[in-house]
This record gives structure tokens, sequence and C-alpha cells, in this order.
């Protein structure tokens, strides 16, 4: 997990408690498997400490018992989106509403969904739906049984290309008073068959696959950035370079 820029403190301060540095871990999940489906939360919290543990913590499981509760039998997704929308206010209202002070709640990104069989048992190839909402920099790639390739469903939730401590978006109180910060709100959809794989993860393993975190440059994947630096590349075309970057982290 790497840091995002919240209420931070000197690395000096962190070792005072002699805890290692990063201590408590602030990636939780949650995830519910049923017979016809499957839910899943991942949420990484902002910074280090306590409170964005606690908030992390606290969405996924708010934001997975939501869905338990209120997941619409089809899987429809203009009704998945919304019930999605809801579970994510749950997980923000979770966050805050046992706090005497508001401020005193930590703030967490997260990604989550659920996993839905399309046809029917013995009508055919096993097709399933993968809906899917993020707030924040988490990620969820596919991999392809049929292709042995993978892809990025949700490509573009990281606007800012250059800054990898800021997230874009977080739950807990952050903006307007108490409210979340939703600058990239995203809902996703996409198909899967059986045997393929989806992978959830938080900026702690995908930075590992950004060219610009590994010493990639930009004109090793592209003649048109030639003797370019990411920031010149992303200034010239942003949206070339986050697509080169995107192909790149889902290939290696």
């Amino acid at each position: 997990m790497s840091p995002k820029s919240e209420h931070t403190h000197s690395c000096h301060e962190r070792w005072l408690d002699n805890k290692q540095q990063g201590s408590p871990i602030c990636d939780q999940y949650n995830v519910q498997v049923l017979p016809d489906r499957t839910f899943v939360c991942v949420a990484d919290g902002c910074n280090w400490g306590e409170r964005p543990r606690d908030a992390a913590r606290i969405a996924a499981m708010s934001f997975v018992r939501h869905e338990l509760q209120n997941a619409p039998t089809a899987a429809g997704t203009r009704e998945s989106g919304r019930m999605l929308l809801r579970a994510m206010q749950a997980a923000h209202n979770g966050i805050v509403k046992s706090k005497s002070d508001i401020w005193e709640a930590g703030t967490t990104t997260l990604i989550g969904g659920f996993v839905a069989r399309l046809v029917p048992p013995g009508a055919g190839d096993a097709e399933y739906g993968v809906f899917l909402l993020s707030i924040g920099d988490c990620k969820c790639f596919l991999w392809d049984v049929h292709t042995g390739k993978v892809r990025d469903v949700t490509s573009g939730n990281r606007g800012n290309l250059l800054d990898p401590t800021d997230p874009g978006g977080r739950l807990g109180p952050y903006v307007r008073g108490c409210d979340p910060d939703t600058r990239n709100l995203a809902l996703f959809y996409e198909r899967c068959h059986q045997d393929d794989i989806l992978i959830f993860c938080s900026d702690g393993v995908h930075d590992n696959l950004d060219p610009s975190s590994i010493g990639v440059d930009p004109e090793e994947l592209t003649p048109v950035f030639s003797g370019k630096s990411w920031e010149e590349a992303c200034k010239m075309d942003q949206d070339l370079a986050a697509l080169i970057k995107q192909k790149f982290s889902a290939d290696r």
C-alpha cells in the first residue's frame, strides 16, 4: 500500500512507538460466496495508522452487507448500478456514523461489486457478468482463460497519471463538511466465463505494474513519445499516455 495524502505525520513520528512504518496494514477485503453469485469488496485506507485501517475495514464490511441485503434478483445493469451506488453510501455512512467528531474518521479508497451468472446452469457456456463500483485507485484485472491475456476492467479509474499518492477519490469525511471525494467515482461492467480469473488489488500491487514506477520510459512503449519524460508525455497526449500505461500493466 502506498500512502495517500491526508493528515500526514513525519517518518520519525511513525517510529516513536517502535512499530514498523506502515503498520497496521490498511488494505482490507470482504468476500461472500453464494451459489449464484459472489460479492467482493477491497478497500485501501488512505495514509497510515488505525483510522484508515478502521475506515477500510468498516467500508468493506458495510458495502458487502448492503449488497447481500439488496442485490437484484435479475442482474440488470441499471438496477445493479443503482444498488452499488447505495452500497457505496452505506460504506461511507458506516465510516462516519460512530464518530462524535466526524473528522476523527479515516478515509479509504474502495472497489466493490459482484459476479453473477447470466446463463442458467445447463444452458451452454457458463457466462457471468461482473458489476463493479470504484472510487479511488484500487483495480480489477481479468485473466481470460480462452486467450491467456489480461485486461484492466477498471480502465481509466486512475486520473492522475503522475502522482501515485493521489487516489483521485475516497470515502470518509474529506470535502464539504463530511462528504466523500467522488472525483473518479465510476461504474464498470464486464462479461467473463467459467475459469476466468478476476484479480482485485490496491495500488500497492498495481503500482509495481506501472511503467513510470519501474523505470520504463514512454519512448520504449511508443515512438510518439521519443525523448519525452512521463510528465512531458502526459502534457503532450494524456489519453495516449494512459492507454500505453494500461496496456503495459495488463501485459506485465
